[in-house]
């Protein structure tokens, strides 16, 4: 996605579910809060992490390019790291931990594995490679809408990006989840969630769509950079997938946070 964007708003965080075999499902159960305890501390930038079964916790310190256990008793050990590259989209299944690694300015994102007792890390497969050769929002159309082409020729694209501009090869795996059927993972640059099988084969499930256009005001224009001609009209943001888990009866429940303004109409509750 166009990170000026992203940087320069405050978004609304959208929840979206995506059918892989709909079932009916009970209301959910009132959480109950208890104390929290700090287990690790001084971690660098922990933006996923995944417990197994024991209680381990398996933190991405992600622009360290480390991947943290943290037992129980908060013992810190390193199961994984990578250098120069951001380590992030952490997931667990039985004795496995999924997580991803590359460098987003590159083009590169790797998902890889390593046992949760310990081992060498596999990659399973190169997200980047597939961004590049299938680009599955190549299909969408961000920006504004209907924008008359005198303004549109204001507008500054080493601001904000286009005027209006179709998905572009980018990609950044932001969150992932581990299934028989393989790991599912949000790339937050590319906007969909793509699934890569136990065999390797990277497929797309869904791509998400660009928001529902929100109407540019005087003060969004500025914040943004647009021309003060582009008040009044719409524009629709990048949808940023940001997490993804599995719930009952087989959805897929994904977060989004839009490279946008805070606004009602970017944070529906959708389901497919």
């Amino acid at each position: 996605m166009n990170k000026r964007l992203l940087v320069a708003a405050t978004a609304a965080v959208a929840v979206t579910t995506l059918g892989l075999a709909p079932a009916a499902q009970a209301a959910p159960s009132p959480l109950s809060f208890v104390s929290v305890t700090d287990r690790a501390t001084g971690l660098v930038s922990p933006l996923s992490f995944a417990v197994d079964a024991r209680g381990t916790a398996f933190v991405a310190q992600n622009f360290a390019g480390l991947l943290s256990r943290v037992a129980p008793d908060g013992t810190t050990s390193v199961a994984a790291s990578a250098p120069g590259s951001e380590i992030g989209a952490v997931s667990v299944r039985g004795s496995t931990v999924y997580y991803t690694e590359g460098i987003q300015e590159e083009g590169t994102a790797l998902l890889r594995s390593v046992p949760t007792g310990g081992g060498s890390p596999t990659t399973l497969a190169d997200l980047g490679e597939y961004e590049a050769t299938a680009n599955p929002d190549a299909g969408s159309t961000y920006g504004f809408v209907d924008l008359p082409a005198e303004c549109a020729a204001q507008v500054d694209p080493s601001v904000a990006g286009p005027a209006s501009y179709s998905g572009v090869v980018d990609v950044h795996p932001y969150a992932s989840t581990a299934t028989s059927a393989g790991v599912y993972v949000a790339d937050a640059a590319g906007n969909a969630i793509v699934k890569v099988a136990p065999d390797g084969d990277v497929s797309t499930v869904a791509v998400l769509p660009p928001t529902a256009p929100v109407t540019i005001t005087a003060e969004t224009a500025a914040a943004f950079g647009f021309p003060a001609c582009s008040a009044g009209y719409g524009y629709s943001f990048e949808p940023v997938p940001t997490d993804i888990e599995v719930g009952p009866g087989g959805w897929l429940y994904v977060t989004s946070l839009p490279g946008g303004p805070e606004d009602p109409s970017l944070a529906p509750a959708a389901r497919s």
